[in-house]
C-alpha cells in the first residue's frame, strides 16, 4: 500500500514538473514595448519578377523625381515590420496599380524610391528599389 502510494506521488510529480516550467517561462518571451512582432510571410504576397519588371519599366519611361531614402530609414525597412515613424508614404500611381495584379487585404506604397507591399495592419510584406 505504501508503495502504491509512494509510486503515485513520483508519478504526480514528474506529471507536474512540465506544467510549472512552462509558467515561468511565460513571461520571457513576450514583446517588448515598441516592438512590432516578426511574422513570417506566405510567399505568394511577395512581388513577383513580373511585377518588379512592370514597376521598374513604369518609372523608367517617367520623369519622376523619387529621392532616395536615407541609409538609417532603409535599415529600418524590413519585411514583418510596420513603416518607420514618420516615413511620409504615397499611393502609387493609378495607371501602376492597374498593371500589378490585384491583392485584396494589401496595398502599394511609395516610400522614396521604393515600392512597398503593405498589409491590413501596415506590416512591410515586401519591397523593391525601383531604379536598382
Amino acid at each position: 500500500m505504501i508503495g502504491r502510494l509512494l509510486t503515485a506521488a513520483a508519478l504526480l510529480l514528474v506529471l507536474a514538473t512540465p506544467c510549472s516550467a512552462q509558467h515561468k517561462d511565460k513571461g520571457k518571451h513576450r514583446d517588448k514595448p515598441g516592438k512590432a512582432k516578426v511574422e513570417k510571410i506566405k510567399g505568394g504576397d511577395r512581388f513577383t519578377e513580373a511585377d518588379v519588371r512592370i514597376i521598374r519599366e513604369h518609372y523608367r519611361r517617367g520623369t519622376y523625381r523619387l529621392k532616395p531614402l536615407p541609409p538609417g530609414i532603409v535599415k529600418k525597412l524590413e519585411r514583418g515590420r510596420p513603416l518607420p515613424p514618420g516615413l511620409a508614404k504615397k499611393y502609387l500611381p493609378r495607371e501602376v496599380v492597374l498593371l500589378l495584379p490585384p491583392r485584396p487585404g494589401f496595398e502599394y506604397v511609395l516610400a522614396g524610391d521604393m515600392v512597398v507591399l503593405l498589409d491590413r495592419g501596415g506590416l512591410v510584406v515586401d519591397l523593391v528599389g525601383v531604379f536598382h
